[in-house]
């Protein structure tokens, strides 16, 4: 039997979150999915609330696009609301085994990030993941395929680039050499304090 595989525009936001929610079970992310559309008018809601492995509450955010900036706001005042009331949802889902002694977490799911999504989201002081979908006809089902995207640039990157700022500035004759450049990028590392 072949597999006929074709991509798939979804913009339903219920059918996304229904395959999300089926994808998100399964290996490798094993979350246990509790409900949908759980917070207040006020705070705003999490699409989907769910548990890790670890017994953490786990709040979904499906990112539309154009409005990424809106929608982080509401998600974070959400965020707010569930660490106020964790105890209260604990309450709610006494099946889950969700540890009320554990920070929340937050789980924003999008067709694509902007670079300067990705950015904002790395800053926040929040346990986030992030993960890009993609939708697919296989065999005439709706499947999605959710892949994991790393939102902080890693140290080495981060240096290799202030290394080239410094490349560009100090080049022509008086140009600095390979090692002249590491020191100086070191020299606040070197620094003992008095």
């Amino acid at each position: 039997m072949s597999l006929a595989l074709k991509p798939l525009t979804i913009d339903n936001k219920k059918e996304l979150l229904s395959l999300a929610s089926h994808q998100l079970k399964e290996d490798p992310h094993s979350f246990t999915i509790l409900d949908e559309q759980v917070g207040t008018k006020e705070s705003g809601y999490a699409d989907l609330i769910g548990v890790d492995k670890e017994g953490a509450l786990v709040l979904f955010y499906l990112l539309s696009a154009n409005k990424e900036s809106t929608q982080i706001a509401q998600s974070l005042s959400n965020y707010y609301w569930a660490c106020e009331n964790i105890l209260n949802i604990k309450k709610m889902y006494p099946q889950s085994n969700l540890d009320a002694g554990s920070s929340p977490k937050v789980v924003y799911i999008a067709r694509q990030f902007a670079r300067q999504t990705k950015k904002s989201l790395s800053l926040l002081g929040v346990e986030i993941q992030a993960y890009q979908y993609q939708a697919f006809d296989v065999n005439a089902i709706p499947c999605l395929y959710l892949e994991k995207v790393c939102l902080k640039e890693s140290g080495q990157s981060m240096w290799d680039v202030e290394l080239e700022k410094l490349k560009k500035e100090f080049s022509g004759k008086d140009a600095l050499s390979e090692d002249e450049l590491s020191e100086f990028l070191n020299y606040d590392s070197e620094q003992k304090p008095e």
